[in-house]
């Protein structure tokens, strides 16, 4: 009875040795799978860095065509599509709510883009004949595409100019270089109201 324990018990202990080895062959890190894993670490970092490299050349190309950008004048004094600066160095600012700037005790009320870009500006009468300033603040290269008066309203009327521009194009790129600008009278007594210039089609 001793001697069939002993067996059972050697024979247990010899199983349980093989499997240890068993476990130990496959959890071995070859040569081969290292350098598997090397190479896939190489390439991920690779293509991390030709991201990183692309992003900040595309940063790069970003700023450098918005300074340029920033050098081109749209119009002979400043007017739709310039830089905010301009407007800013020759009306004196009277209120800034972020977008909408207010300028020469609110003669010019003025909004830009995020990247301060000139987009909308209304030019107030204050009591007084339209401002000659108003024809010189569209596009310098401006071709018109169409001219009409707008009597819907039964108190006012809006003489009303759309035109296309190829530099207002590059700033502006989705209203295809199209600006307006209208004038609004009073009907009755055909007083002049305001001005409006603006990108796109008139609304």
């Amino acid at each position: 009875m001793l001697k069939e324990l002993l067996v059972t018990s050697l024979v247990g202990v010899s199983i349980f040795c093989a499997g240890c080895g068993d476990d130990k062959a496959d959890n071995t890190y070859t040569a081969e799978q290292q350098a598997e894993d090397k190479a896939r670490f190489e390439k991920m970092e690779a293509d991390k860095k030709t991201a990183q490299e692309k992003a900040e050349a595309e940063k790069a190309a970003a700023a450098k065509l918005a300074e340029e950008m920033k050098a081109i004048k749209v119009c002979s004094t400043p007017g739709i599509g310039d830089d905010l600066s301009w407007f800013s160095e020759s009306h004196k600012l009277e209120k800034d709510n972020g977008m909408q700037k207010n300028y020469d005790n609110n003669h010019f009320i003025v909004m830009a883009s995020e990247n301060d870009r000139i987009m909308h500006i209304t030019v107030q009468s204050g009591n007084k004949p339209r401002d000659p300033a108003i024809d010189e603040m569209i596009p310098l290269d401006a071709t018109d595409i169409q001219e009409r008066v707008d009597d819907s309203d039964s108190m006012l009327s809006r003489r009303i100019k759309t035109g296309h521009s190829e530099t207002l194009a590059k700033i502006f790129p989705k209203d295809n270089g199209v600006f307006c600008m209208s004038d609004t009278y009073d009907k009755a007594s055909g007083k002049y109201l305001n001005s409006v210039i603006s990108t796109g089609e008139y609304k």
